[in-house]
């Protein structure tokens, strides 16, 4: 079984013949390589004390193992929106539950739009919450809230969690279209991957409009971005850019290995 590397924010986009899986950086507490007499080199992986052995097919093992030890060991993040934690629930139940709480007329619990584009923006926050974040920013529905998680999906390799949530939200269809859906799915759980494809439509026309038009722009102000060679731009989005990735595919980016 040869497998097929790639990284996001995250974790570790791993993809073989006849399926796929995603593990996530902070579940990795070693990684190293093992010689094979008969195949490619493998990425040993200690991912919370079970081991992995996983030929690489795609790339320089040494690139692989580079990336991986970059970010392995990452301490567990905590919870940062407790009122939208998925606890136990299943995704379709835990998705509702977010929508409820961050619903325009469900004040009390509404995080603001600051708050939740801070989250989604940020590495570190935990997948869960970043997931959240991406579902509550589009439920709210609002221009600003719209453009962050547009401005985010466009800039950023998110892991493949925070795009499904993002396209089971009003109108994300328009932000995570169906080739790239099924892909991302492939990544979860069985579980999860199941409640995905069977999930109904969250129709809005009225959000989809705003997230196509926000998916544009963010587009257009990044092509500016990287176009002038801004020194602000960070390294790892320099990367996505020059690496390999490419660029026309400006939502679901992977690092180039």
């Amino acid at each position: 079984m040869k497998v097929t590397f790639a990284v996001d924010e995250g974790g570790l986009r791993c993809r073989w013949k006849k399926g796929a899986a995603y593990i996530a950086f902070h579940e990795i507490v070693d990684a190293s390589l093992a010689d094979s007499f008969f195949g490619p080199p493998a990425l040993v992986l200690d991912v919370a004390g079970e081991k992995r052995r996983l030929p690489i097919a795609n790339a320089n093992p040494f690139d692989v193992l580079g990336a991986v030890l970059a970010n392995a060991g990452r301490p567990w993040p905590s919870r940062r929106l407790t009122a939208l934690a998925r606890a136990d629930r299943d995704l379709l139940s835990w998705l509702e539950v977010v929508r409820d709480r961050t619903a325009p007329q469900y004040r009390e619990a509404a995080a603001s739009v600051a708050l939740l584009a801070g989250i989604l923006a940020d590495a570190a926050a935990s997948i869960d919450d970043r997931a959240a974040a991406a579902h509550a920013l589009l439920t709210l529905g609002g221009d600003s809230a719209v453009a962050e998680v547009a401005r985010t999906c466009v800039t950023r390799a998110l892991p493949p969690l925070v795009l499904v949530a993002a396209r089971l939200a009003p109108g994300g269809a328009a932000l995570v279209e169906d080739e790239l859906f099924t892909d991302l799915r492939d990544y979860l759980p069985p579980a999860d991957a199941a409640a995905a494809a069977a999930a109904p439509s969250q129709t809005n026309d009225e959000n989809a409009a705003k997230i196509r038009a926000a998916l544009e722009q963010a587009k257009h102000e990044a092509s500016l971005t990287f176009s002038r060679g801004d020194p602000h731009v960070s390294r790892k989005r320099a990367q996505v850019m020059a690496g390999g990735v490419d660029t026309t595919r400006w939502v679901g980016k992977s690092w180039a290995l």
